[in-house]
């Protein structure tokens, strides 16, 4: 879900994925948070630890933009 909270977690339901595919999480102001491989169609954010807050992810393959938005955590 999204808002999500540290508790319930927050996950990734991808189609038609590169396998270079990578998630990247960003703060606010743009510092980086984590980054990982998606290695499936399906995939689960490690949003434990993180302050309430919006943060910005980006969905990459190796030469393109696939997907980016907002994760709200309450």
């Amino acid at each position: 879900p999204n808002p999500t909270t540290a508790e319930e977690g927050a996950g990734l339901l991808l189609k038609e994925l590169p396998p270079e595919a990578a998630f990247t999480l960003f703060t606010s102001d743009g510092r980086l948070l984590l980054q990982f491989p998606l290695l499936s169609e399906t995939a689960e954010i490690p949003v434990d630890g993180l302050a309430r807050g919006v943060y910005h992810y980006r969905i990459t393959s190796a030469k393109e933009l696939l997907g980016a938005g907002k994760l709200v955590i309450q």
